[in-house]
């Protein structure tokens, strides 16, 4: 109302052109929630993970796409831009977005207290906390600004030549578990990069591996679903049942084995996240074709799971991409995920132990679950502070195991054995040293070394290998001193103590000593005090 002919045939002229209408409050309202969705279903993941970076056509159109992130939630943003100036909005239909700006600008003025400090803490927000999720920009921060974070760009103006190039290597910077940077293009840019990326030659002090594999088509990576998903499911050929976990686990009790599946499965996982995130896959892939990929998915997550329990492997989550969790977030079931972070099972806590093995199910897998809750323990427990110890029930698991592999017993002999070792382990493992050191932890570590030291001499008195170790043990914890384990001088007298030791137990007793076996045995004898008698 109001205008005249001319101006309204100029109102039209402006409005019909390409760039006006990226600006216009109904298309930013429907990409906002575009963007909005896409973030929040790939890459709002827990605990903060990647960023992201939305380039918008003018300063009051950033300022929107701010205000409809905040009224739709969640997805937290800031707003980058420089100082408004009086052609701010000059021409502009709506004359009050000019004042907006401006309005913005006081306000980040008054908090900051001037432009740099604004900049410089917006930027630190973004690249070193959780929030900002998402930073909107407009020209700011396109060139010289490196947050390795920044994993997707959303473009919704036109970008040409070097600023287009400059844009993409924000999101294209080395990050730990980032595989790629990801480009969402409202815009039609795509259009000017093949000429852009003749140009960039000629740009001087322009990083030729800033844009090294600059655009790859999200497709092509797609296009290896199938693939990948046929690479995973390969694993398992052999399997008659593929329905029930116990068999699908079978393969598996191979260590190079799991390992494999665990790096097909987590390749599969990758990519069917992208795929799912774009459109033309969900026009071009029959739907059953997609709930088939989900259910495969569930299915492997789950045996992942039953895996990570049966052989004590927990999954760090801080090794899976943040977006292959939201994906397990929507599509696998919170149980199934939960047990690839229980914490191991301790042998030494009967009622838990039993909870697992009830949950285990068949006999061959709660004896899996005790042979390597049992690994784990003697590892933490006995490598380096009873290695002798250690390497015995090392090599009754690993006979139970292989005989079991090789068909030499059943299922339920395997758990026998398994039970009995367990058993053994927690409650029996001072029976092979004299009374005298039953109360004695340290002692003992140091009788089953002197012990096998004396049997590979044909020496069996054992009355007499019970002095040699009380008497060594004094000979340790004489010298002891605050941080001897990082004193050579100290560990020298105890070594010298050590040998003396040695050669007044050759003469009482007719042995001959070989000085350098007896300077291995020390090696040993000093490895369990820097662990017992640090």
């Amino acid at each position: 109302a109001g205008l005249t002919d001319e101006q309204k045939v100029d109102l039209k002229r402006r409005y019909s052109r390409a760039d006006i209408l990226p600006q216009t409050q109904q298309y930013v309202r429907v990409v906002a929630f575009d963007i909005y969705e896409h973030f929040s279903r790939n890459w709002l993941s827990k605990g903060g993970g990647f960023k992201g970076m939305l380039v918008a056509p003018r300063k009051e159109t950033a300022l929107l796409y701010q205000e409809y992130f905040e009224f739709l939630g969640g997805v937290s943003t800031e707003v980058v831009i420089s100082a408004p100036d009086d052609r701010e909005g000059e021409g502009d239909p709506d004359e009050s977005a000019i004042k907006r700006v401006q309005a913005f600008w006081k306000r980040m003025m008054d908090k900051y207290g001037d432009e740099e400090r604004y900049l410089d803490e917006v930027i630190r927000k973004f690249k070193h906390e959780d929030d900002p999720r998402i930073l909107i920009v407009v020209s700011k921060l396109l060139t010289g600004f490196d947050a390795p974070r920044a994993t997707v760009l959303y473009l919704t103006r036109q970008l040409k030549d070097h600023t287009l190039l400059q844009a993409i290597a924000r999101v294209n910077r080395v990050y730990d578990l980032k595989d790629h940077g990801y480009i969402i293009d409202y815009a039609g840019n795509l259009g000017n990069l093949d000429k852009a990326l003749v140009q960039y030659q000629a740009l001087e002090g322009f990083d030729a591996a800033d844009i090294e594999g600059a655009v790859t088509s999200v497709m092509d990576e797609v296009a290896k679903l199938s693939e990948r998903h046929a690479d995973l499911v390969d694993l398992f050929r052999g399997v008659k049942n593929k329905k029930d976990m116990a068999s699908l686990a079978a393969p598996l009790a191979d260590q190079e084995t799991r390992e494999d599946f665990y790096e097909r499965l987590r390749t599969f996982a990758k990519t069917l996240h992208l795929a799912l995130s774009t459109q033309k896959f969900h026009e071009d892939t029959p739907a059953k074709r997609v709930a088939e990929y989900q259910a495969d998915l569930r299915k492997f997550v789950k045996l992942r799971g039953e895996v990570a329990l049966r052989f004590q492997e927990k999954v760090d989550f801080k090794k899976l991409e943040p977006q292959i969790r939201n994906l397990l977030d929507q599509y696998v079931q919170s149980k199934d995920v939960e047990k690839l972070t229980e914490e191991p099972i301790d042998i030494l806590n009967r009622q838990q132990m039993e909870r697992a093995l009830e949950e285990a199910g068949e006999p061959a897998a709660q004896a899996d679950l005790i042979a390597s809750a049992t690994k784990r323990a003697i590892e933490v427990a006995l490598k380096e502070a009873d290695p002798v110890l250690y390497a015995k029930f090392s090599r009754l698991i690993q006979d139970a195991i292989d005989d079991f592999r090789n068909r030499v017993i059943s299922e339920r002999d395997y758990l026998k054995r398994m039970n009995g070792i367990r058993e053994q382990y927690t409650e029996g493992r001072a029976d092979d040293v004299p009374a005298a050191l039953r109360s004695d932890e340290t002692g003992q570590a140091f009788f089953r070394v002197l012990d096998k030291w004396a049997r590979d001499l044909a020496f069996e008195d054992q009355e007499a290998m019970v002095d040699l170790t009380v008497e060594i043990k004094e000979c340790i914890e004489k010298e002891r001193a605050v941080d001897w384990v990082r004193k050579e001088s100290v560990q020298n007298r105890m070594r010298t103590n050590i040998d003396e030791a040695f050669i007044a137990f050759g003469d009482r007793h007719g042995v001959e000593i070989d000085m350098a076996l007896v300077d291995e045995v020390t090696d040993q004898l000093l490895q369990i005090a820097a662990k017992r008698m640090p």
